[in-house]
């Protein structure tokens, strides 16, 4: 396999071979360059099986933070964030550096904040002009948007759902 690529249908191959013998640094070997490849980033590919092998991908770390640096994914940025239990030196130093990145603030500050970061650095710069507005103002806008979020559940994501209970989280402990 090594030397002509994996293709998305030979991932769950390397992934099963890892269950069997858990020779991780193989299955590393075999997973990390397919993060250069947009399908190896899709959430059903190199990602996934890098996340199930939790711990045992610790060293697929730089590759993953080096992936995120470069593509701005979601998918690797959820990798990397539910890796960075076991690599956290390496992990939360590119979550709060995706906090910079528009597109990836919002996911970045829910795998911050279940890394037990705190609630106000986290906030995405969107809603911190929220704090320029009276109190009230503001919550009226987070809840009106939770519950929005909770109504569209069907056509909205899951991390932004994450995100309005995060902000009402800090809003309320505020009062």
């Amino acid at each position: 396999m090594a030397g002509d690529g994996l293709c998305a249908r030979e991932v769950p191959v390397v992934e099963v071979k890892w269950r069997i013998d858990g020779d991780a640094a193989f299955a590393i070997e075999q997973l990390v360059p397919q993060l250069d490849e947009e399908g190896g980033r899709q959430c059903h590919a190199a990602v996934r099986a890098l996340v199930h092998m939790g711990d045992d991908a610790k060293n697929a770390m730089p590759a993953l933070v080096a992936a995120l640096k470069r593509y701005k994914d979601h998918n690797v940025l959820w990798a990397v964030g539910e890796l960075a239990p076991h690599a956290q030196e390496l992990a939360l130093p590119a979550l709060r550096a995706a906090m910079t990145e528009p597109s990836l603030a919002d996911d970045a500050a829910i795998a911050l904040q279940s890394l037990g970061e705190p609630a106000e650095q986290l906030i995405p710069r969107r809603w911190q002009r929220c704090a320029r507005w009276p109190r009230q103002r503001a919550k009226e806008r987070a809840y009106a948007h939770c519950q929005h979020e909770r109504i569209a559940a069907d056509c909205c994501s899951v991390r932004r759902i994450r995100l309005c209970r995060l902000i009402l989280a800090h809003w309320h402990a505020d009062c």
